[in-house]
């Protein structure tokens, strides 16, 4: 990933796991900023868990990732 900090944009990173209830509830919320606020904020989620998860994650109707 490359992110040229001299755009003008604020960025927001966050860490999270797709069993973490309080998680799921704060990309909902950030899900919601980002589409206020595109393209001035940009959202970057972090994970520790493998990409087929994070693809079934993706998937779910419970899903906020974009």
């Amino acid at each position: 990933i490359s992110i040229n900090l001299n755009d003008n944009k604020s960025y927001f990173v966050c860490y999270y796991a797709s069993w973490c209830g309080d998680c799921l509830k704060e990309l909902k919320e950030l899900n919601q900023i980002k589409d206020k606020w595109f393209p001035y904020v940009q959202v970057i989620c972090i994970t520790d868990e493998s990409i087929e998860k994070m693809l079934q994650f993706k998937s779910s109707k419970n899903s906020y990732l974009a």
